[in-house]
């Protein structure tokens, strides 16, 4: 449920501030995927996919490096 509720609120915020030109002093994880562009295209990452990446990193990537 959270997942679901939060980060997409998160997310929306975020692009909203940087249209309006607002800038971060540091950056975090969600800063730096939004960054990110497919080299071929030049296109960035929908608000689902960066929902994604951000779940697997933070709930996914934990798990793995356990085992």
């Amino acid at each position: 449920m959270l997942k679901g509720i939060f980060l997409p609120k998160v997310i929306q915020e975020r692009r909203k501030g940087r249209k309006t030109g607002i800038v971060k002093e540091k950056k975090d994880l969600l800063d730096l995927l939004m960054d990110m562009y497919d080299e071929e295209t030049g296109t960035k990452m929908e608000d689902e996919e960066l929902r994604a990446q951000v779940m697997y990193l933070v709930v996914m990537n934990p798990m793995t490096e356990a085992q």
